[in-house]
């Protein structure tokens, strides 16, 4: 969490600018969320006070004569895991991230690396306009658990058409690149 908070960056750099500093503050609830979801705590609590007031709930256009302190206060929550980890259709052989499985932690990481990878195995034998085609991915907050389910559209297998190469002295194949 520290490493992902601008106001922490801020401070190690002793910025004293009351702007910059509400600024960092008001960033910092995103960064850390993402941090949290990172590593699979979706019901985290975040408290940024700004001399004592919510800094969510002081316009960013306040002008502030100087800030005192700033405190960061985080209820991380559990750990969530998957109920639910689905991913489809996949190429041939493709291989998920052994996390991305019912039962683990479920990492934001993981869902966006298992994503990632079923696009990359699509595009690798042919299918160069493979995308995402849905998502959803729902927190159950009960039960700390995470329902991902992501639809890859592989899209139509492209292919080269005849290469015809004019306008240069090349002698051989091995001097022509592409």
């Amino acid at each position: 969490l520290r490493n992902a908070s601008l106001v922490a960056q801020a401070e190690a750099e002793e910025v004293t600018d009351p702007a910059e500093l509400l600024a960092a503050a008001r960033a910092d609830y995103g960064r850390l969320v993402g941090a949290l979801y990172a590593e699979g705590r979706y019901g985290g609590v975040i408290s940024i006070k700004v001399d004592g007031r919510e800094a969510d709930a002081i316009s960013p256009l306040a002008q502030l004569g100087r800030i005192g302190t700033i405190s960061i206060t985080v209820q991380p929550g559990p750990v969530y895991r998957f109920s639910r980890a689905d991913i489809g259709p996949l190429a041939p052989e493709t291989a998920l991230p052994d996390g991305y499985a019912v039962g683990e932690d479920a990492r934001s990481g993981v869902i966006r690396d298992a994503a990632g990878v079923s696009i990359d195995a699509w595009r690798a034998v042919g299918y160069a306009k493979a995308d995402i085609a849905s998502q959803d991915v729902v927190a159950q907050h009960g039960d700390n658990r995470i329902a991902s389910a992501i639809g890859v559209a592989p899209g139509p297998r492209v292919t080269f058409g005849d290469l015809i190469l004019t306008g240069g002295p090349w002698s051989s194949a091995d001097e022509l690149a592409i």
